[in-house]
């Protein structure tokens, strides 16, 4: 990779400095500043008591190119090095981009075993816009590790059980008795009028108990009954479980994740009680009020109840629990949970207690959040029931993209609906992905589903377009003959295309898939610029194949990036 060659021949510039630490190389602002940057002399400056410049200029002077990968290597205020790109490294990567063999994939992280939580719907209430947003995210995550060699397990874990449980079940008996239905009617009703179903009674549920002593008292009892297998509540309980899995299972299929290990909170439940019992003699966690809690104050973070006072376990039990279960079926390197940044004060207790308990786990998991998802009428909450779930907003752009492509498209239409399908589901996941993950973002569906602006169809669109080009010609033979001369755009477009294996590498080392939408938006525009200004079909012999050569890599990577991205990419739009 050229970020391992740049940073070799800094390290042999370097060689007369006592230098260890990590020689950085990143992107400049523009193209014009060069393909990459090191910040080195600027680290070096305050050990050698020298000006960032002065230390620049003389390791440029000392940098050896063997490879002849670089036109250009300058030095840049105030003091980074800059190098640009030679044509003869460009040609070469362009060939080898074209290799049948080559899906840009790397061993970077061969060795690694890492367990990637995400999603985490409960059943009982519905997959909102939250879970898409997880979900979105951890499939991106999980992906990028594939790519770069990890062994990689999707892991789903859902609370069965808890407050928000009995809150449903109460709701369920009432929205029962309201309608004068029985349970066995429901059952009949098609899965999506079921999924509503369970998002009314929760909502009703949860207000209730806010609103009312009496009631709160009887959900109360309704947990109890649950954690004790009481057969007045079971039936209920194990029909609205099944229904809300079967309908998440629908939406995994859509946005194209497949788990390998699906967790529940009933099956850690006795284990986090245990676990945390096993930890009150060495002052972990200590009784208060006839709770067992973790008294956080000395660590600068909350006290919280483990085990309440029932002494049943609370979520943080249960959360505590699932790290070694999880272990247990898949020893992992690294244990990613990925959740909204709601509950990062949640997440630091849980990973304290579990460094705590277990050091060794505690230093392998890391808790990674993503934004909250709002609309233009501001934050969704399920407590209260004004939500958007994850199928009506899928049908909402659906219904949007559908429109469009009626409009503006030829495809057949044994392929119309799978088509708008990958396009709807591109649209959201790119627009839940195209800012840092830690950021709210704002969903704006107009912008989502622009064929022409910064989206996932945009994308769909350009690497649709690079195919139906490869279409037209019918070229089997992708080898290419070098131009005397490379043209502004194409020079510009293969620069971009080139820095492609090092975003991916970077986008999973900073675990933020943003990088690789930045990448392959600016790969779009280029190559629309390059298609627009110089004629493929027909050019001038001497440019013909090379400019073939040049869509293929394009096509090619960018159905590598959406790909990975979660974004299924499309042959024909």
């Amino acid at each position: 990779m050229i970020r391992d060659y740049i940073q070799k021949i800094l390290k042999d510039a370097l060689s007369s400095q006592s230098w260890t630490g990590e020689i950085e190389i990143d992107r400049p602002p523009s193209l014009d500043m060069g393909d990459y940057a090191s910040p080195i002399a600027l680290k070096l400056s305050k050990q050698l008591k020298q000006s960032p410049l002065s230390i620049a200029e003389k390791l440029v002077k000392n940098i050896k190119d063997p490879q002849a990968f670089f036109s250009k290597v300058a030095v840049i205020s105030p003091g980074f090095i800059n190098f640009w790109l030679s044509d003869l490294f460009l040609y070469q990567f362009l060939s080898k981009s074209l290799q049948p063999d080559n899906q840009f994939k790397s061993t970077l992280y061969a060795q690694k075993k890492v367990m990637v939580e995400y999603t985490d719907p409960n059943p009982f209430k519905e997959f909102h816009i939250g879970h898409l947003f997880s979900n979105t995210v951890g499939e991106a995550i999980a992906r990028m590790y594939e790519q770069l060699g990890a062994k990689v397990k999707r892991a789903n874990y859902q609370g069965d059980i808890g407050m928000h449980v009995a809150k449903s079940i109460w709701g369920i008996q009432h929205e029962l008795a309201d309608t004068q239905q029985t349970i066995s009617q429901v059952e009949k009703l098609p899965l999506s009028e079921r999924s509503q179903f369970l998002g009314r009674s929760y909502t009703k549920g949860s207000r209730a108990f806010e609103e009312n002593e009496q009631i709160k008292k009887e959900i109360t009892e309704i947990n109890r009954q649950i954690y004790a297998h009481n057969p007045s509540v079971m039936n209920i309980y194990e029909k609205g479980r099944s229904w809300s899995l079967e309908a998440f299972e629908n939406i995994y299929k859509k946005l194209g994740t497949k788990f390998d290990l699906y967790y529940f909170e009933s099956q850690v439940a006795d284990q986090g009680i245990k676990l945390v019992q096993k930890h009150i003699d060495d002052s972990i966690f200590e009784k208060s009020n006839g709770a067992i809690v973790f008294n956080g104050k000395q660590y600068g973070l909350h006290t919280r109840v483990f085990i309440n006072s029932l002494g049943l376990p609370t979520y943080e039990a249960k959360d505590l629990a699932l790290a070694p279960k999880k272990y247990h079926d898949f020893p992992y390197d690294v244990s990613l949970i990925i959740t909204g940044t709601e509950v990062k004060d949640y997440f630091k207790v849980i990973l304290k207690t579990l460094e705590l308990i277990d050091p060794k786990l505690g230093l392998r998991t890391k808790h990674i959040t993503h934004g909250m998802v709002r609309l233009p009428s501001g934050k969704m909450s399920s407590r209260h029931g004004n939500i958007i779930t994850g199928t009506a907003l899928l049908s909402l752009v659906s219904d949007k993209i559908s429109e469009h492509m009626k409009k503006n498209s030829r495809i057949s239409s044994e392929l119309f609906t799978s088509v708008c399908e990958a396009i709807s589901v591109g649209a959201i996941k790119y627009s839940l992905l195209k800012t840092n993950i830690g950021k709210d973002v704002v969903f704006d569906l107009d912008e989502s589903i622009s064929f022409d602006g910064d989206s996932g169809p945009y994308i769909q669109y350009t690497a649709s377009r690079c195919s139906s080009i490869l279409s037209s010609l019918s070229i089997s033979d992708l080898t290419f003959s070098k131009p005397s001369i490379l043209e502004k755009e194409e020079k510009t477009l293969l620069r971009e295309l080139s820095q492609f294996p090092s975003v991916l590498s970077r986008a999973t080392e900073k675990l933020a898939p943003n990088y690789i939408c930045s990448s392959l938006h600016s790969i779009a525009q280029l190559f629309n610029l390059f298609y627009h200004t110089h004629s493929v079909i027909h050019s001038d012999t001497d440019k013909k194949s090379f400019r073939i050569a040049v869509v293929k890599a394009t096509e090619k990577i960018l159905n590598t990036g959406l790909t990975v991205l979660g974004i299924q990419p499309v042959s024909s739009m």
